[in-house]
């Protein structure tokens, strides 16, 4: 069986919708190079399609937290979700905040 799992990533926490028969999977992602614990300060989100629910297309990483530390985003991303309302699609995305 082939799983979806993107090159020298962790992968998990997931959200997904579809739309004109193609699936939208956005999932955390960390580097594979770093601890279990660690990677949840090095989380980002990544972003895959599949019209079949098996044969994924790894489109990247769409979101991360700022690389500049004093920046209110510059601690991790956490997990989220998606909504689809008429023809909007909304992403919710938990996020640890600096100083909060």
């Amino acid at each position: 069986m082939k799983l979806y799992a993107p090159e020298g990533k962790f992968l998990w926490d997931f959200w997904i919708y579809e739309e004109n028969g193609v699936y939208h999977l956005f999932h955390l992602e960390a580097p594979l190079n770093e601890d279990s614990h660690s990677r949840h300060r090095n989380s980002s989100v990544g972003y895959a399609v599949s019209k079949d629910l098996i044969n994924w297309e790894y489109k990247g990483t769409v979101l991360k937290a700022s690389d500049l530390e004093d920046d209110w985003d510059s601690v991790s991303i956490w997990t989220g979700c998606t909504i689809k309302k008429m023809i909007l699609i909304i992403c919710f995305i938990h996020q640890d905040v600096k100083g909060i």
